[in-house]
């Protein structure tokens, strides 16, 4: 089994990061239940709260597609479009040590 890791930063537009906070909760409660993502968790800058660091692990490449093609990944990530300002800048990394408590 090959672990994806997902690391991205999304940049909110100016005066919507709690907006947009409110839809990545929304989505991460709906990706919770999904069985081969591990983690999912967003992280606001302590500098630049309009900064949002993504970190997810999904147990293979298939549950990371299943992940992007899922009907609640789509649709509150067009919802999240509004308060983004551009495109997530995203890189996929594999596990290589390390670990989660």
């Amino acid at each position: 089994m090959s672990m994806i890791v997902i690391g991205a930063t999304i940049k909110a537009k100016p005066g919507t990061d709690q907006q947009l906070i409110a839809k990545m909760d929304e989505l991460a409660k709906a990706t919770e239940k999904e069985d081969g993502c591990l983690m999912y968790i967003f992280n606001q800058d302590t500098k630049d709260p309009d900064t949002i660091l993504v970190y997810e692990q999904y147990k293979d490449q298939a549950a990371f597609d299943a992940h992007m093609a899922s009907d609640h990944f789509k649709t509150i990530g067009r919802a999240m479009g509004e308060f983004m300002a551009g495109r997530p800048e995203m890189k996929v990394y594999k596990k290589v040590a390390g670990f989660a408590k």
